[in-house]
């Protein structure tokens, strides 16, 4: 399916409006690729579009109330669909719909339904989420802590996950920490976990370490990469070139 592909290497250039639109005809034509339409929902969240992003997430799951306790798969989806929504809110910042939910209610509750999942992954998740809350309250020590407890392997690890961290990091003045984590990212497949985090992005942080760092050098050959990939991206990713 060529589709797929191309939605992942239209978020590479920064193209998200052109990626959903791709993601879009890929779930028209083969249903099964439902899963697509959380990676739209990122791309709607960078777009800025919080509550457009909020309704895809909801209507995978609609009003259906969980059992208790909840069944493993149905703990998986609800703790992964729900970390990433949470992500979106709080990188948007900009949710106006009454029915939103607050980061801390979703911290609670990931944490809670996430510990009945099968897979390993789920039980950090909510670390993540605290991770975000800290960060937007300027505890950026507390937030360090929480996103490290949220890691939960580097090769096919959460690479939103793992930027997230080398951002605070970064934020702290720790610049060999954050090209660490940065470096991390890069260890994940575009695929899966790693659908949401684009290679592009990275090399703008891999570029704003190496200039905190003092190795300018280094910091102008990932400049170079981020301006050649985003030379035709949608303007609020174009921006940030400035």
């Amino acid at each position: 399916m060529e589709d797929t592909f191309w939605s992942v290497m239209e978020r590479e250039l920064g193209q998200y409006r052109a990626s959903n639109a791709t993601a879009q005809r890929a779930i028209s034509e083969y249903p099964e690729t439902y899963w697509l339409s959380l990676q739209r929902a990122d791309g709607l969240a960078r777009l800025g579009r919080c509550d457009d992003a909020l309704a895809i997430i909801e209507a995978l799951h609609g009003n259906r109330v969980m059992d208790e306790p909840a069944p493993g798969a149905a703990s998986r989806a609800f703790a992964w669909h729900h970390t990433l929504l949470a992500d979106f809110i709080a990188r948007t910042g900009n949710c106006r719909s009454p029915d939103t939910p607050t980061l801390e209610a979703l911290a609670d509750s990931v944490e809670r339904i996430g510990r009945r999942s099968y897979y390993g992954r789920d039980w950090s998740l909510h670390h993540h989420v605290r991770g975000l809350i800290a960060k937007r309250n300027g505890d950026l020590a507390l937030a360090e802590d929480e996103l490290r407890k949220a890691q939960w392997r580097i090769g096919d690890g959460w690479t939103r996950s793992m930027t997230e961290l080398g951002v605070v990091q970064l934020q702290r003045g720790k610049s060999a920490e954050a090209l660490s984590s940065f470096r991390n990212a890069y260890a994940t497949r575009p695929d899966a976990m790693g659908r949401y985090q684009p290679r592009s992005e990275v090399d703008y942080y891999m570029a704003q370490a190496f200039r905190q760092a003092g190795m300018h050098d280094s910091a102008a050959v990932y400049a170079g990469y981020v301006r050649r990939a985003w030379a035709s991206a949608d303007p609020e990713v174009k921006q940030r070139l400035r």
